[in-house]
């Protein structure tokens, strides 16, 4: 945590000298610069009011933190670049004068960014199986709904419409549906998501146990009429298709999170299964244990969230070093796992080079179609 706090402060340094440098240099460095430090800080010293002061934070107040975030991010890039070009004396040849560049190139970035973040787009799945089900079928799976404060309900509904218009036969929920604290998943956004016309089955992710404890967080999405998955197995058997919701193993210790949770064994969850039926692991984290468990049981579809995709470009290109898939579909074996960007995002507003999506996976009998 410390590391975080000088890393933090250094780049909040580095962002202010550079918005007195090049946007505010009519105003003093004493007074601009310390300003600036603050607004940068604005989510971290609410989210510090919110969580070791208990300081209730009006969801606008947060909502524009957001936003500063993103701006941030987005300023710390084109300053980065603009420091480079200067360098190299690229800058001084371009017809613009630099604060307008900066101006420019950072609102076009963060309209493009936040209209990606908020427009989840449909992406479709064909995976081909032997299993004996009793016809082809069409899941839904989304990830990372991250409802917290600023959550507004009309958001939610075009969520619920999209699922809807899916006509699916039935939908996964793969983790971080929450995105802090249990109280955000209020009455109007239960009512909401009751509104799904289709089986939910869910398993959690990291976020929803930030969000409380295991024994208030899964009573509440029960109340959304999802089925929760926690190191269970749902059996729908005129389907012929098992569904195994695993827990979550978070190695660190978290304010409201249990220090260790030692989830089961995936060995031992799938040992009394009908292994004529289509089987189906939800887990939100797609990390090796995850997928070597799913490939050693002879798991026809792993599906996860959690990576967003690197939401972020360049984060991103580190995420894609950082697992096996960090997004898209990949065979291992008998094993087709899907990873999805998820739905929404955590903290900035923000999507630079990849989506938001809701996933369509088509799952085709072999015999009925040619691979």
């Amino acid at each position: 945590m410390i590391k975080f706090l000088i890393l933090n402060l250094f780049l909040a340094t580095y962002i202010s000298f550079n918005v007195y440098k090049y946007l505010l240099p009519n105003i003093a460095s004493y007074i601009s610069i310390p300003i600036t430090l603050i607004v940068i800080e604005s989510f971290l010293i609410l989210r510090i009011l919110q969580y070791q002061f208990n300081v209730e934070v009006p969801p606008y107040i947060l909502s524009i933190a957001y936003h500063i975030m993103g701006i941030t991010f987005i300023l710390f890039m084109v300053f980065v670049i603009v420091n480079i070009l200067t360098l190299l004396h690229i800058q001084n040849r371009t017809p613009l004068k630099t604060p307008y560049i900066i101006m420019i190139a950072t609102a076009i970035i963060y309209i493009y960014g936040y209209l990606n973040s908020m427009t989840p787009i449909i992406k479709e799945y064909t995976v081909y199986t032997d299993k004996n089900i009793s016809r082809n079928l069409k899941i839904v799976l989304i990830a990372d709904m991250h409802v917290d404060r600023t959550t507004s309900l009309k958001r939610l509904n075009m969520y619920v419409d999209k699922i809807n218009n899916i006509d699916a036969d039935f939908a996964i929920f793969a983790g971080d549906i929450i995105d802090a604290d249990v109280k955000d998943m209020t009455e109007e956004n239960i009512a909401v998501l009751r509104n799904i016309n289709m089986p939910i089955y869910a398993a959690l992710g990291n976020h929803d146990y930030y969000a409380g404890l295991k024994n208030i967080v899964v009573p509440t999405l029960q109340d959304s009429d999802l089925i929760m998955l926690v190191d269970e197995v749902s059996t729908i058997d005129n389907l012929s298709v098992n569904i195994i919701g695993r827990d979550l193993d978070i190695p660190f210790s978290i304010s409201k999170v249990e220090s260790k949770i030692n989830r089961d064994n995936l060995t031992d969850l799938v040992k009394d299964i009908d292994e004529s039926y289509l089987s189906i692991v939800i887990d939100h984290i797609p990390s090796d244990e995850s997928i070597e468990s799913a490939k050693n049981n002879n798991i026809d579809l792993l599906l996860s969230g959690h990576t967003h995709a690197g939401q972020l470009f360049p984060i991103n290109l580190i995420v894609k070093y950082m697992y096996q898939n960090d997004y898209g579909v990949k065979e291992y074996d008998n094993t087709t796992q899907v990873v999805t960007s998820g739905i929404y995002l955590w903290g900035l507003r923000l999507r630079i080079a990849t989506k938001a999506e809701i996933v369509v996976i088509n799952v085709v009998k072999n015999d009925n179609e040619t691979k």
